[in-house]
């Protein structure tokens, strides 16, 4: 080589040195000249990437003990596109098991969330790291292998899918995104579980604390994480419900191939976007349980399959855990079940009736459909532990609080049981068939082909507005005119099933996104098939996508979402709009009474809080316990004799401040729940400040006086009382909570109001409370001796004066 030459590599070393140094000055220049403008370290991005990286460890930990248990459930000829999609819901359920475990034994902490996971990791560590090299020869080969161009259609499918996950993504990024019931219960047992270090037995018996909770156990890890402000706890919350979300995706493909052999179906994911309905309120992505549940249908049909093909006690132990991890995110996941049980039951009558024709009682095929029958029933038990064991040994009834009839039990006052039915039927008369069996019968087969094109949601959400996605329910129209469709109608006829138990029970829209990744594989299979045929057929095609796509192209912007107050798209552009108008600190403040005042220093952090007759707990981050009637059978506030008897109630549950709104009841618990409340309040507990729209009180250690008597004095007019004397107990009625269910008989008093005048004296004088209205004749202004204590509706609430409590008398 001659010198010149040798001086043209030097310099072209020298450049190539050169250029990282070049292009890393280049974004320093870039950095100093706006950060002045916006602060690096104010950035979003670094919240959001810590979030990532926890969410990154959170995908790897479930895929390791995955991959460790699918090893063991599966042999070795399955492809790995479907060995991936059972092994990421088979971690998802593992580390929720290990977590529940983690909760009984009561070892949550800071340290704990942070070293969890990477012990989940390292448990199944070295087989994860030899089939990622194993795949990844066989994926270098199969690339080598492929010749030839891709055809024409995959590049706007892709385009198509990944605006589709760039708008679910964009949605999650607020806080104010949440769902109503992760504010409610889905985060609010979460936050409980992770202030108290542990998963216990709630007090009150709190109904939705008694649900299937996999998802807010595994929210509990999130909420467990150091370092997170509440900004990033709940954003983090719906990133790792995004990372669910994706493992639904990325199973899409695999059961598509299934249904459809040798399609060509890694982009059949994309079909899920033409449902939009995921993109809407309250069927999107938002912190709740709906979308974990939907991970384990996919995964819950190819294990079917596998148990189809091969029966035997390893795919019964494999379909088992698929229904049970379902089961164990919320009982809407019943809806997976029906198709699977329906098809077992056949097999196994199908294996025994071949087996007694050829005169033998059960074969080896009988033989092996039984056992994986029986070890799929065992397995489920004992899977579903956490669920039923758990309420069982608390609450006294494993599917507490139905099935009360069966399950009496001395912890809850002898009338719960009809309180609750009348509860369920107010909460649930919307949302279930009505009419005869024969008329709920008719109705439900009717929505078999209706459901996608007649909304069953709340009015104010999105209106009469079918946003759902209609092109499973078209598919019934297409798939008669395919070849090939034989599986395909398999799972069709499995997700109709669950549609029949969704519309029987409880038919809100967004409990339809548990079966929607089995639509959207029926749809994508649908789709292959149409394209297998003829080009007339494929425009034909074309042209129905494209209706579906351009209708719901809008559904993304519908402002339905009732917590946010628009939609969510608007919501997160408020968000990163802030930056620029250097809001750097009040964007991360979480809105919202509760988080106001778990801010507020006056509330001390080791303080347990009663919310009461509010359904929210999420943002105070200390042990809290909500009072709402109906949803808790623990506080019958009209049942203790006495405010010393409250007091002693409320203190033996650890109860410290109270947070309500100011002596105002929104009727939802009885008369007298209302009377005994708001009477305990006001004299006996220690008011401390005003916080957000709730007033927060303090229990003190003084013991409150006696009451004169427990007479009431009603002097109303409601539809419930008669004008006279009552017993407080005796005015139980929750009648906000009856509906039209039927009608609500009168409680006679104990003595009733003489008619002229001095009649409401003579009561007044026998009674420590009085109840008064001013729509009604008997209404007296001011009641001598008593004092207003609460509000209700157009009732006032007053108690005989009694001696306050010492303002400076703090509960120890």
């Amino acid at each position: 080589m001659s010198g010149k030459q040798r001086a043209v590599v030097a310099a072209r070393r020298v450049r190539a040195a050169l250029l990282p140094l070049a292009l890393l000055g280049a974004a320093a220049a870039f950095v100093s000249y706006v950060h002045p403008h916006y602060p690096i370290q104010q950035w979003l991005f670094w919240r959001y990437a810590e979030v990532w990286g926890w969410c990154g460890l959170f995908a790897l930990a479930c895929l390791s003990l995955g991959n460790l248990a699918s090893d063991g459930l599966l042999n070795g000829g399955y492809p790995l596109r479907e060995r991936l999609a059972l092994a990421l819901p088979l971690g998802v359920f593992g580390f929720y098991l290990l977590m529940f475990v983690s909760g009984i034994a009561g070892i949550y902490s800071k340290g704990f969330a942070v070293v969890f996971p990477l012990l989940v990791l390292a448990l199944g560590l070295p087989r994860l790291w030899r089939r990622a090299r194993r795949t990844w020869r066989h994926l270098s080969a199969a690339r080598r292998r492929s010749h030839g161009r891709r055809p024409w259609w995959q590049l706007p499918v892709l385009v198509f899918g990944l605006v589709g996950v760039g708008m679910v993504y964009f949605s999650i990024l607020s806080p104010r995104n949440l769902a109503y019931d992760a504010h409610f219960y889905h985060l609010g047992l979460a936050q409980q579980y992770a202030v108290e270090g542990r998963i216990a037995a709630n007090p009150i018996g709190w109904l939705p604390a008694a649900l299937p909770h996999l998802s807010s156990v595994l929210y509990t890890w999130v909420f467990s994480l150091p370092h997170l402000n509440w900004f990033q706890r709940t954003v983090g919350v719906q990133h790792l419900e995004f990372v669910v979300f994706l493992f639904t995706l990325a199973a899409v493909p695999a059961l598509v191939r299934r249904l459809v052999p040798r399609a060509r179906s890694g982009l059949a994911w994309a079909a899920l976007f033409l449902f939009p309905g995921i993109l809407v309120y309250d069927s999107g992505l938002s912190g709740a349980a709906d979308h974990i549940t939907a991970a384990f249908a996919i995964p819950s049909f190819l294990a079917l399959l596998a148990l189809w093909r091969d029966a035997n006690t390893r795919t019964g132990v494999l379909l088992a855990a698929m229904l049970a991890g379902a089961i164990s995110c919320k009982y809407q996941g019943m809806y997976l079940m029906a198709g699977p049980v329906l098809a077992a039951t056949v097999l196994m009558v199908w294996c025994t009736a071949r087996s007694l024709w050829r005169h033998r009682l059960l074969d080896a095929a009988a033989k092996g459909t039984l056992r994986a029958l029986v070890a799929a029933a065992v397995a489920g038990l004992v899977f579903t532990a956490p669920l039923w064991l758990r309420n069982w040994l608390w609450y006294g009834n494993p599917v507490y609080p139905y099935a009360s009839h069966l399950f009496s039990s001395e912890r809850w006052p002898a009338d719960t049981g009809a309180m609750f039915a009348i509860w369920e039927h107010w909460q649930t008369v919307r949302w279930t068939p009505q009419g005869t069996v024969w008329e709920k019968l008719v109705e439900t087969l009717t929505a078999q082909w209706q459901f996608s094109f007649k909304p069953h949601d709340w009015p104010k959400f999105h209106g009469s507005v079918p946003v759902f996605g209609s092109l499973f329910t078209l598919s019934v129209v297409v798939l008669p005119f395919v070849r090939g469709a034989k599986r395909t109608w398999g799972l069709l006829v499995a997700t109709q099933l669950g549609v029949f138990v969704w519309f029987w029970t409880m038919h809100q829209d967004r409990y339809l996104q548990i079966l929607l990744p089995w639509m959207v594989c029926v749809v994508a299979a649908t789709i292959v098939l149409v394209w297998r045929s003829h080009w007339v057929a494929r425009v034909a095609l074309v042209i129905l996508l494209l209706c579906q796509v351009v209708w719901g192209g809008d559904a993304y912007f519908i402002p339905s979402h009732v917590m946010a107050g628009g939609s969510s798209a608007v919501t997160t552009s408020t968000l990163l709009a802030q930056g620029y108008k250097k809001a750097y600190n009040r964007r991360l403040l979480v809105p919202g009474n509760l988080f106001a005042a778990g801010r507020d220093s006056a509330l001390p952090q080791r303080a347990r809080v009663l919310v009461h007759e509010e359904h929210f707990q999420l943002g105070i981050g200390r042990p809290v316990l909500s009072d709402f009637a109906g949803w808790q059978y623990g506080l019958r506030y009209e049942l203790q004799e006495s405010p010393a008897a409250l007091q002693q109630k409320l203190t033996s549950m650890g109860i410290t401040h109270i947070l309500s709104r100011p002596t105002i009841s929104k009727g939802f618990d009885s008369l007298g729940a209302d009377i005994r409340f708001f009477d305990f309040l006001h004299f006996d507990t220690r008011k401390v400040k005003r916080v957000g729209g709730f007033e927060l009180y303090a229990l003190t250690s003084e013991v409150p006086s006696a009451p004169e008597s427990n007479n009431v004095a009603y002097l109303g007019c409601s539809r419930v009382y008669r004008p006279g004397l009552y017993l407080l107990a005796d005015m139980k009625t929750r009648d906000a909570q009856r509906g039209g269910r039927e009608p609500i008989p009168q409680t006679r008093p104990k003595q009733p109001l003489a008619n002229g005048e001095g009649g409401a004296e003579a009561l007044l004088n026998r009674a420590h409370y009085a109840v008064t209205s001013a729509t009604c004749k008997y209404y007296l202004h001011d009641p001598p001796g008593f004092v207003r204590v609460g509000k209700r509706r157009k009732e006032s609430l007053w108690a005989r004066y009694r001696a306050r409590v010492a303002p400076s008398a703090p509960a120890k």
